[in-house]
């Protein structure tokens, strides 16, 4: 079966970005565009922020999601290191730099059309709604059988719209998994943590994104001798179909 024409991109945290600057931003930093959807205008970046990078407070019309692969960042008072996912409203007032003596690498996922508005500083104070959770290594997942798969995998839900559908995943594949080619209505989006993941004909590990559009045939299961951790973005409400090879 030919599988559906998904963007992976594997070694993210070595990879080349450019430079671009933004009126949130003191400094330039790095961007690397992984993907654009032209009907919804949703984006997908790698961002590199170099050491000593000052941000102000902002907000973005787009809810948006950031996955730390490098680095410990500043997200609102919060700070997350390597493995740490954070999403972040609509709407809403945030400010995120780099953390420490170090720069910082991520990606982030806008679920639609990127723009910013600088705020004033008195908005600090209203910071929060965001959803922050840091070292996904360590968190528990919870043992779920799924169709696709030849026994358990663990999942651990981090964040449900629950008006679009949207869902966000931390899943552990256990080491030896067998899987099936299988689709999903919405596009989904993976971040690799941890381990080694066979993505459709590509195997790729930690710091790796592969980004599968809706409804196409799709296969990702466990490479190697060890477990696979990642998060992975539903862009809309999850919903599985089996497929034969």
């Amino acid at each position: 079966m030919r599988f559906g024409e998904a963007v992976v991109v594997d070694g993210l945290g070595s990879a080349p970005t450019e430079p671009a600057e933004s009126v949130v931003h003191d400094a330039p930093f790095g961007v690397r565009v992984l993907h654009r959807d032209a009907g919804s205008g949703a984006e997908h970046d790698l961002v590199e922020y170099p050491p000593g990078l000052r941000a102000q407070v902002h907000r973005h019309a787009a809810a948006h999601t950031i996955v730390v692969l490098d680095g410990r960042l500043a997200v609102n008072h919060d700070i997350i290191g390597p493995g740490g996912y954070s999403h972040f409203p609509a709407g809403e007032p945030m400010l995120h730099g780099p953390a420490g003596d170090g720069g910082c690498r991520f990606v982030t996922l806008f679920d639609g059309p990127y723009d910013v508005e600088p705020l004033n500083v008195e908005a600090e104070a209203s910071l929060g709604g965001a959803i922050v959770v840091d070292r996904l290594g360590s968190v528990p997942t919870e043992p779920t059988k799924m169709d696709v798969y030849d026994r358990a995998i663990g999942v651990r839900l981090l964040y449900e719209d629950p008006a679009t559908g949207v869902e966000h995943d931390l899943i552990r594949y256990p080491a030896g998994l067998g899987a099936r080619v299988h689709r999903h209505t919405a596009a989904h989006t993976i971040v690799v943590l941890e381990g080694r993941l066979q993505a459709n004909d590509r195997i790729v590990g930690p710091g790796a994104y592969c980004h599968f559009p809706a409804g196409e045939p799709m296969f990702h299961a466990p490479a190697g001798d060890d477990d696979c951790l990642f998060v992975i973005v539903f862009h809309g409400p999850y919903d599985v179909e089996t497929l034969d090879r």
